[in-house]
């Protein structure tokens, strides 16, 4: 006889195997990720030398604010300094590459003072940063 009643038994089991490989898949991922540096075997105190000389950069970059401000490689500067600055950069690096950022609410007035002043100093070739804009068709 077939007994019908009776519903078949299962058991509940979760299975750890997914976690696990999720488990090695991280570790593996930031030991290849990261990087290992051995720490030095003693404390090193490097001299001090005074340098007459500061190297130049290789890039330049001039930044007008919205209001009219300026400021040279990230650092508020006048435009008399930045004139200054950039040209003795120009003359120890000649292929100084100068990039010229102006917020999109400064005048054309004070971005044209800016480019007057870098023309004054030497720069006869500058980039003007812009952002591109996705355009849709």
């Amino acid at each position: 006889m077939i007994d019908v009643g009776r519903k078949p038994q299962f058991k509940n089991v979760i299975s750890l195997t997914p976690l696990v490989d999720v488990i090695f898949m991280l570790i593996i991922f930031f030991l290849f990720g990261g990087t290992i540096t051995l720490p030095d075997p003693y404390e090193i105190d490097l001299p001090t030398v005074a340098i007459d000389e500061i190297t130049p950069p290789s890039t330049v970059v001039v930044d007008v604010s919205g209001f009219g401000e300026l400021a040279l490689n990230g650092e508020a500067s006048s435009r008399e300094s930045l004139q200054r600055q950039v040209s003795t950069w120009l003359i120890e690096s000649p292929d100084l590459e100068v990039i010229v950022r102006a917020d999109a609410a400064a005048t054309t007035g004070d971005l044209l003072a800016t480019l007057r002043v870098l023309s004054t100093a030497g720069v006869v070739s500058l980039r003007l940063a812009t952002r591109s804009v996705a355009t849709s068709s």
